[in-house]
C-alpha cells in the first residue's frame, strides 16, 4: 500500500529549470546574450530551483554573413562572463548549473580535445555530457546528459543530425546503471530522438530509455509556420515523454519542472521583456541588466495535467487519495491571492501558503507551495475536469494556469501532430535510410540496368530504333497539343467532358515524359564509355562503404564497444 498522501506539507518536492538554444552571437543584434542575461538575473533568482540545465547551442558559431560556420572565441568569453556575473557556477558546491554542447557548439570542431572546442575551456561542465544525482530523504533523482555532437564536427549545416557511437553508448549505459533505482531519471540531449542515430554497446537505446521518465532536448526551436509550436510526444512503447523546448535565442522561453512526491509537472514561461526578441545593439558588450518585474509563475502539481501522465513511472493513485490541491507559485512580490475554480465553479476553500525555503545565501532553494483542501473522490466519475488557478501579486501582476485532469491512467491526447508531434515521433535516420535505398534503386536499376538489358534485346539496329521512337514521340506530342487546344477553346461547358479531357491530357503528358526519358536512357546505355563508368560507380557506391565506413560503429573489435 502507498502510504504517501498528497496533503498540505511541502516535503517531497524537487524543482529544476530547463533552458536551451541560447545562441550568443557576435553579429546578430537581437536576443541571444541579452535574453540569457535576463534569464540569469531575473528568472533564476525568482525560481531558485535545485538545478538549472541548459541543453546546448550556447553560442551561434557563424561568420559575419551568418551563412558559414566558425567557432568565435569572443562568443564563448561572453558566455563565460555571463555565468560569472552570477553565482550559478558555484552554488550548491558546483552542482546547481549544468550545460552541454549543441550542434552550433561543435561547428568545425574536429575532436573534443581540439583547440577549437571552446566548450571545454569556457563552459560550466567542460566535458561531453554529465551524470548528476540529487539525493533527498524522500527519493533519488538522476540527470543523465549525453553529447550527441558528431565526433568530427562538420561545418554548417551538415551537423543538423547527431549520433552516439559505441563508446558513447558504453558511457551512457554505465551512467544509466548508476541511475538504476532512482525515483525518476531524466535524460538530456541537445538533439531530439528523431534527429539522432544511436549505436549499441550491450544494450540498445530503446532498452536503456525504458528507465527514463522524461527526455529533455532543444535544437528545433519553433521551426517555422507554427509546425514546431508544440514539439512533444509520449513514447508509449518505452513509457517516457520527449519534451523539446523552444529557444532562448529569439523566443526567450524557459521551462520550470517540479517533481512533487514523484509526480512530474512542468510549466513553460516566457521572459517578460518589453520586446521579444529584445534588441541588443551592444552585441557581446551588453551590460549586466538589473532584475525586471516578473509575473507570478504558477505550476500545478496535484492534480496532474492529464495530457502528460507517466503511467509507467508515476504513482498516479496518489491523486485520488490526495487531500489537497497543490500548486507552486513563484512571485517577486507578495502574493495577494490564489483563486481556484473547477469546471468553472469557484472552489469553496481558500488557498493557503505552505511553502518554505531551504539553505541560505546563494544556496537557497525555494518551494513556494500553496494548497487547497478538496475531496478528490468527488471528481472520480470517469469524466475530464478542468482546474483553473489564478495568482495575483501585490503589484497586480497575475498569471492563470489551466489543467485538465482525471483519475484514469489514460493520457488525454495532445492532438499536436500539426504543431510538431508528428515530427517528434519519427526516426529521420530510418526515413533517410529508406529514401537512400529507393534513390539508389532508381539510379542503378531503373536508369542503368533495365535500359541496358532493353538495349541488349533490341532486334533492330540502334539508329532504326531511335527513329521509330522519335516518330512515336511526335505522335504523342501532337495528341497532347490537340487535347490542350480543345480544352482551352472555351466552347465546352460540360464538366464531365472537361474532366475527361483533363485526364486524357495528364495521361498523354505522363506517357510522353516517361517514354522520352526511357529512350534517352537506352541510348545512354548503348554507349560503352558512358554506361560502364556510371554502372561501376553505382556498384561502388553500394559496396565500398561496407569496407571503409566506420563513422557510427555499433561495436568494437571485442564485440562490446570501442
Amino acid at each position: 500500500d502507498d502510504a504517501v498522501v498528497l496533503g498540505d506539507g511541502s516535503d517531497g518536492i524537487v524543482t529544476f529549470i530547463h533552458a536551451s538554444d541560447v545562441h550568443i552571437s557576435k553579429y546578430f543584434a537581437k536576443g541571444g546574450l541579452v535574453h540569457f542575461q535576463h534569464f540569469l538575473h531575473t528568472a533564476v533568482p525568482l525560481i531558485s530551483p535545485r538545478l538549472v540545465a541548459v541543453t546546448g547551442d550556447l553560442t551561434d558559431g557563424k561568420d559575419r554573413q551568418r551563412l558559414t560556420s566558425l567557432q568565435q572565441v569572443d562568443e564563448w568569453k561572453a558566455y563565460q562572463k555571463a555565468l560569472e556575473s552570477t553565482t550559478v557556477k558555484t552554488r550548491l558546491n558546483g552542482t546547481f548549473y549544468r550545460d552541454q554542447r549543441g550542434n552550433h557548439d561543435c561547428f568545425n570542431v574536429f575532436a573534443f580535445d581540439s583547440q577549437d572546442n571552446y566548450f571545454k575551456d569556457f563552459s560550466a561542465v567542460r566535458q561531453d555530457g554529465y551524470f548528476l544525482q540529487i539525493k533527498e530523504p524522500f527519493g533519488t533523482y538522476s540527470f543523465v546528459a549525453t553529447d550527441g555532437c558528431p565526433k568530427h564536427g562538420f561545418a554548417r549545416p551538415l551537423n543538423f543530425f547527431g549520433y552516439l557511437d559505441a563508446s558513447d553508448m558504453e558511457l551512457l549505459e554505465r551512467r544509466m546503471e548508476m541511475a538504476a533505482g532512482s525515483n525518476h531519471t531524466f535524460l538530456l540531449n541537445h538533439y531530439p530522438v528523431s534527429t539522432m542515430l544511436y549505436g549499441k554497446y550491450r544494450k540498445s537505446f530503446g532498452e536503456l530509455v525504458r528507465q527514463v521518465s522524461v527526455f529533455l532536448c532543444g535544437h528545433l526551436h519553433h521551426l517555422a509556420g507554427g509546425i514546431g509550436a508544440q514539439l512533444q510526444a509520449y513514447k508509449a512503447r518505452d513509457g517516457y515523454w520527449e519534451l523539446e523546448l523552444g529557444d532562448m535565442k529569439e523566443h526567450a522561453v524557459y521551462r520550470v519542472y517540479a517533481v512533487d512526491n514523484d509526480m512530474v509537472s512542468f510549466a513553460d514561461v516566457t521572459l517578460p521583456l518589453p520586446e521579444i526578441p529584445m534588441p541588443n545593439p551592444d552585441l557581446l558588450d551588453a551590460p549586466i541588466p538589473s532584475p525586471i518585474a516578473h509575473p507570478p509563475v504558477v505550476l500545478v502539481t496535484n492534480p496532474k495535467d492529464a495530457r502528460y501522465l507517466l503511467p509507467k513511472h508515476e504513482p498516479l493513485r496518489r491523486m485520488l487519495t490526495s487531500t489537497h490541491i497543490r500548486m507552486l507559485v513563484w512571485a517577486d512580490k507578495p502574493v495577494l491571492s490564489v483563486s481556484v475554480a473547477i469546471d468553472g465553479v469557484a472552489h469553496p476553500h481558500q488557498a493557503v501558503y505552505r511553502g518554505k525555503e531551504t539553505g541560505s545565501g546563494d544556496d537557497v532553494i525555494k518551494t513556494p507551495l500553496w494548497t487547497v483542501p478538496w475531496n478528490a473522490s468527488s471528481y472520480d466519475d470517469g469524466r475530464l475536469h478542468h482546474l483553473k488557478i489564478t495568482a495575483v501579486d501585490s503589484e497586480g501582476k497575475s498569471t492563470t494556469a489551466e489543467v485538465p485532469f482525471h483519475f484514469s491512467s489514460d493520457l488525454v491526447p495532445l492532438n499536436n501532430d500539426s504543431r510538431g508531434g508528428w515530427i517528434m515521433r519519427q526516426s529521420f535516420a530510418d526515413i533517410f535510410r529508406v529514401s537512400g535505398i529507393i534513390s539508389y534503386l532508381l539510379m542503378s536499376v531503373f536508369l542503368l540496368l533495365i535500359p541496358r538489358l532493353w538495349y541488349n534485346h533490341i532486334s533492330v539496329d540502334m539508329t532504326t530504333w531511335i527513329s521509330n521512337r522519335r516518330l512515336e514521340h511526335h505522335k504523342d506530342d501532337a495528341r497532347m497539343r490537340h487535347i490542350w487546344t480543345t480544352f482551352t477553346r472555351g466552347d465546352i461547358i460540360n464538366p464531365f467532358v472537361l474532366t475527361k479531357l483533363l485526364l486524357a491530357l495528364l495521361s498523354t503528358h505522363t506517357k510522353f515524359c516517361v517514354s522520352t526519358q526511357f529512350t534517352a536512357q537506352v541510348y545512354f546505355a548503348s554507349i560503352p564509355w558512358l554506361f560502364w563508368p556510371a554502372y561501376s560507380f553505382a556498384i561502388a557506391l553500394a559496396t565500398l562503404p561496407l569496407f571503409t565506413g566506420h563513422l557510427i560503429p555499433s561495436a568494437g573489435y571485442n564485440g562490446l564497444g570501442s
